[in-house]
């Protein structure tokens, strides 16, 4: 009878016991467990500089033709004469745009001007003439070069213009930085100077001489001279960073 209840008791221990235990098991493997996936993402800052159709070149048609002054040689008595020049209407080149997120310094180069366009006219050892104002001998090189200035107005915006001269010894360059949404417009002249002052100085201040000089080598140019020629060119280059630090 003893032994009996024994082993109730123990059998009851042992139930009771292996509830408690599960009771254990049951918080441990039957929790609330969530699990989900997420994003994230930044946007690139925009590089996008407008106007020159995507190159880094600027072509110009510009279907003038450009002679010297018509007007008269202005020297009088012992003051020296002020150099006749004829200049071309002012050409819109091109409008440079930063439409990116971060600013862009803009350099533009325009090259010195060749003179017929690459080809060289037959150049001599001076210009000079004859008593009846003829020429003898063909210009140098440098004495033709000197009558032609390209002059580039450069603007940003609301801002002053900024002038870029080049001639045909030295080109020009003009950088400025852009911010976003910002842009710069870019004109060009072309002028034909007279050599009046050069051919004054040249002769001890004659002015006969000056005159019959500059205006033989005018027509020295319009008889060997086809064309001029130069070079525009711009590069942009990232001038901030975001985010900014």
């Amino acid at each position: 009878m003893t032994k009996k209840r024994v082993t109730t008791t123990l059998f009851i221990a042992l139930v009771v016991l292996t509830l408690i235990s599960c009771c254990f098991l049951g918080s441990t493997f039957a929790r609330y467990v969530s699990g989900g996936n997420g994003a994230a993402s930044v946007n690139v800052a925009k590089w996008e500089i407008t106007g020159a159709e995507g190159t880094d070149s600027i072509e110009i048609d510009w279907d003038q033709k450009l002679s010297p002054a018509m007007a008269k040689y202005n020297g009088s008595s012992d003051a020296a004469p002020t150099d006749r020049v004829a200049l071309l209407a002012e050409k819109d080149v091109a409008t440079l745009a930063n439409n990116g997120g971060v600013d862009a310094t803009i350099t533009i180069t325009i090259s010195g001007i060749e003179i017929n366009g690459g080809t060289a006219p037959s150049y001599g050892a001076g210009l000079a003439v004859d008593a009846n104002g003829w020429l003898t001998t063909a210009p140098t090189e440098a004495e033709v070069e000197q009558l032609f200035v390209m002059s580039l107005s450069v603007q940003k915006d609301s801002e002053s213009a900024v002038t870029v001269n080049a001639d045909a010894t030295n080109g020009g360059t003009y950088s400025v930085t852009l911010a976003p949404g910002e842009s710069l417009t870019i004109k060009m002249n072309l002028s034909w100077k007279s050599a009046d002052n050069y051919y004054y100085t040249q002769s001890s201040n004659d002015h006969a001489a000056a005159e019959d000089l500059s205006d033989a080598l005018d027509t020295w140019v319009g008889e060997n001279v086809t064309s001029l020629g130069w070079t525009l060119s711009y590069i942009a280059e990232q001038a901030s960073e975001l985010p900014n630090t």
